[in-house]
């Protein structure tokens, strides 16, 4: 009699579980794991999992973990190559796979087609792993070499009504010492089945888990389903000679694939770089020689942006500089009350018209400081210049077009290379993490960021000069040479003579240079008195180095103001299963879960 209750009670299990799985949108009928482990070390997973859905659904998605804790606060990674995903007659179905965080995301279905109630499905995934194995070496057991594989996952939020597994080796000569494990139940379920010789074991209790070894093969199924966030896992033992750990060359040619992103400057580089060469590179003409007139008659500004390729705070100080020069400012100093109080600047318009010999800079510069009234402070020079200063800077990069000395607008090719080169160093290092599944974020923004200085530095010096715009451009250089160097300077001025009147025509380009101290110290037995367009109400003595000061403290309140507008009013991977008992369900490589989408 107590036979026939034991049966109804199966029965009425059975009846139980069966009622219990309606209310689950999709059910796991079947989940059998095949894994074939191979002397180099890697493994062949195969996971036939069978579906009835319960509601409409897509299909199903499978996360697996590529990147485990080990306990002692770093982490590892293992390499997984997804293979094919298809049904039971061999045919593809439609896959999607992604990283995300710790783990791989395998989302199978077709996003347009709806798998009506009652309709079962089977997903065979294919994969193949490297970097699960553990080596492991203990005096109550010889050196073994040990998998340690969750076989299902305990991250499923369905049930899973029959688990079961196997896994094949390399044959075992008789007398090898080969040992067996299983767990089953909640993650961190330490109820186990064990065989520590070939043979068979099995539990009518937790955890309900047959098990057999043979010399080549250990297979294990569950006895009853397993519940929501159960899984079943496995622990194989193997003398370290059917599978002995890969020499550290072999190991680190394939760990290197986690670092692929790492490479991403250097594609950038043989990407970018062969464009720049042809269509960016500017034509060597030789050394410099020193010259001591200005470049082809090149105003200051513009002298300052060849010089560099790029507008700066210099220039445009050069640039009202030479309006000063040219007779349309006056400079006047003034002294706020307090002794250590800073002097201030303020700038007079003297009402000249004609503005013919003016650069177009020049005459769009002087349109903006006339529009702030009679006389013109600092704030003004924030307040009616500084906004502008994007189409200041255009127009000194249209003038050279207009110059024939950039054959399409330096700025802009610059910003176009920038930004494609930018958009190339994300494409770069977003394909590599494709290739290398288990790279890890920071390894992706690392090769992203190290990327993005080949392709900004390439992309700044893309814009090519025309042949004379690269003569001219030496000119400049040779002008500038003349300024930097004393003995040149000094030569010129005891050959040349040249007057005060000189000295005023070239100091927008010293200021242009940064080199407005070299410049004063040249002319300091020439020039005995400040220009006529400098009024200094406190000056006593005229001295050339305090003039070369003040000149210098001038305009660097002059650039500074004229470039910054006014402020607005708001503002578990490395453990063993079997040493000191410390495995657990869940435990070691594979696992993760999955769901229906």
């Amino acid at each position: 009699m107590s036979r026939w209750r034991a049966a109804l009670c199966l029965v009425a299990a059975a009846f139980a579980s069966l009622a219990t799985a309606q209310y689950y949108p999709y059910v796991i009928d079947s989940f059998y794991t095949e894994v074939i482990v191979s002397k180099d070390a890697t493994i062949a997973v195969t996971e036939t999992i069978k579906v009835t859905f319960n509601e409409p659904r897509r299909g199903i998605f499978r996360t697996i973990p590529i990147v485990y804790p080990t306990g002692t606060g770093s982490e590892r990674a293992i390499q997984l190559k997804l293979g094919a995903v298809v049904d039971e007659s061999g045919k593809r179905h439609t896959t999607k796979v992604t990283r995300e965080g710790d783990y791989l995301k395998i989302r199978i279905g077709d996003a347009d087609v709806f798998l009506p109630p009652g309709s079962s499905e089977t997903y065979v995934i294919q994969y193949t792993v490297f970097g699960a194995l553990n080596w492991h070496e203990d005096k109550s057991w010889e050196p073994w070499t040990e998998l340690y594989w969750n076989a299902t996952g305990p991250e499923w939020d369905t049930q899973i009504t029959a688990a079961s597994f196997r896994v094949t080796f390399p044959p075992q000569e008789s007398g090898a010492k080969l040992r067996a494990r299983a767990f089953a139940g909640e993650y961190g379920s330490r109820d186990s089945v064990v065989l520590t010789e070939l043979g068979t074991a099995s539990t009518a209790n937790e955890p309900f888990v047959d098990l057999m070894l043979t010399p080549n093969e250990m297979t294990g199924s569950r006895t009853k389903p397993l519940e929501p966030y159960e899984g079943l896992t496995f622990v194989l033992s193997l003398p370290q000679a059917a599978v002995p750990r890969p020499p550290p060359l072999e190991e680190f040619l394939r760990r290197a694939t986690e670092y692929l992103p790492l490479l991403t400057p250097f594609v950038v580089m043989l990407i970018m770089y062969p464009i720049w060469s042809k269509h960016g590179r500017d034509k060597k003409d030789g050394p410099v020689q020193v010259r001591f007139e200005p470049p082809s008659s090149l105003p200051a500004t513009e002298a300052g942006t060849m010089l560099d390729e790029r507008v700066d705070q210099r220039d445009l100080a050069a640039g009202i500089m030479s309006l000063c020069v040219k007779g349309y400012l006056t400079v006047e100093l003034t002294q706020k009350e307090g002794l250590f109080q800073k002097r201030e600047y303020v700038l007079h318009p003297t009402n000249k018209e004609d503005t013919t010999g003016l650069s177009l800079f020049e005459n769009e510069l002087l349109e903006r400081l006339l529009s702030a009234g009679g006389q013109i402070t600092r704030e003004d020079l924030r307040t009616h210049v500084a906004p502008h200063i994007m189409e200041l800077k255009g127009t000194i990069y249209e003038d050279f077009v207009t110059r024939d000395l950039y054959r399409a607008n330096p700025n802009t090719v610059r910003g176009i290379a920038i930004f494609l080169g930018i958009l190339l160093t994300g494409l770069v290092a977003f394909l590599l993490s494709q290739f290398s599944l288990v790279a890890d974020v920071w390894v992706i923004v690392l090769g992203g960021l190290v990327g993005l200085i080949p392709a900004i530095n390439l992309g700044w010096h893309m814009p090519m000069r025309t042949y004379y715009g690269n003569q001219v451009r030496q000119e400049t250089l040779g002008f500038y040479e003349m300024m930097r160097h004393r003995e040149n300077y000094m030569a010129w001025v005891v050959d040349k003579q040249p007057d005060g009147l000189k000295y005023e025509e070239y100091l927008p380009y010293a200021v242009a240079f940064d080199l407005i101290e070299q410049w004063n110290e040249a002319f300091a037995d020439i020039v005995k008195e400040p220009p006529s367009w400098y009024h200094d109400p406190y000056g006593g003595v005229f001295y050339a180095h305090v003039f070369a000061h003040d000149i210098r403290s001038m305009t660097s309140d002059f650039g500074s103001a004229a470039s910054t507008p006014p402020r607005s009013d708001g503002a578990s991977g490395g453990g063993s299963g079997f040493s000191g008992g410390g495995g657990f369900s869940g435990g070691g490589f594979g696992g993760g879960g999955g769901g229906s989408w």
